[in-house]
């Protein structure tokens, strides 16, 4: 269902009803609605600046905003209801393939300590390592911008740009890969626990333990990076992880995905 406000009155309506407002007027663009199922909030957004696709698609697009008439005054901003300040969800709601990342990062890192420790000094073999581990840290920051990308709403901390953005400084990212991961996982429950107090739905939890483990493996294995023995066994120690902790984040994803999805075409009919 979708609440509406508009002029003091409060309607409900469904997805259809609504759409149909939209179409014919009886939803003016200065009207305000509420449906958590959609937005992933408790939020009011104000109909003509909702830019959710998920929304859009369904409701149809909104007309451009009615012009005020000269000498009016907009309404008192204490007497509108909330607007949305945070980034909105994706539409359609990202998924993940745990075979697909975990086969790409735990099989790049695997092979590149294989390849690393059979060297030998051999310049080639080398090379070949390090482009098989690039490639295992290219996949991981796809993983993490589509982690992020999943958990959009009043839950997230970050954006997916900031969370691999921040990778990128030197240093800073060791400290950084905690906030990512850990804070993803609390991210994840508390939305989670939310959507489960609402909508009455069960999603996975993230071991937040697990995280917090991988990712204190990986900030040693850049603490002893110029120390190749010590640094590649923690760097084993990571690629093994990255089975479990991907696992979660694909089965969380995909169970988040697969709610907002239902919740969409339980409206739309």
């Amino acid at each position: 269902m979708v609440k509406v406000k508009h002029d003091g009155n409060d309607m409900e309506m469904t997805l259809a009803q609504f759409r149909q407002g939209i179409r014919d007027g009886t939803v003016p663009g200065s009207a305000y609605a509420l449906s958590p199922a959609l937005f992933g909030d408790e939020l009011w957004h104000r109909v003509d600046q909702i830019e959710s696709p998920a929304t859009t698609a369904a409701a149809g697009a909104a007309p451009a905003p009615q012009p005020q008439a000269q000498g009016a005054q907009a309404p008192p901003v204490a007497s509108s209801p909330p607007v949305a300040t945070h980034r909105q969800p994706a539409w359609p709601p990202p998924r993940m393939s745990a075979g697909g990342y975990i086969t790409m990062m735990f099989g790049g890192q695997a092979l590149a300590l294989i390849l690393y420790f059979a060297a030998q000094g051999n310049v080639a073999t080398l090379v070949v390592a390090g482009a098989l581990y690039l490639f295992a840290g290219i996949v991981a920051l796809v993983a993490l911008y589509r982690m992020w990308k999943a958990i959009q709403g009043p839950d997230a901390r970050t954006s997916p740009g900031t969370a691999v953005g921040y990778m990128f400084i030197p240093v800073f990212n060791l400290v950084w890969s905690f906030i990512a991961y850990i804070g993803w996982a609390v991210d994840y429950n508390k939305n989670a626990t939310r959507l489960g107090d609402r909508e009455g739905v069960s999603l996975p939890k993230m071991p937040t333990a697990l995280f917090a483990i991988s990712a204190t493996v990986g900030l040693l294995a850049g603490v002893f990076l110029f120390q190749p023995t010590v640094s590649a066994v923690l760097e084993g120690l990571d690629a093994i992880l990255t089975i479990p902790v991907m696992y979660s984040v694909c089965l969380g994803v995909n169970k988040l995905a697969a709610f907002r999805e239902a919740a969409a075409r339980v409206h739309l009919n």
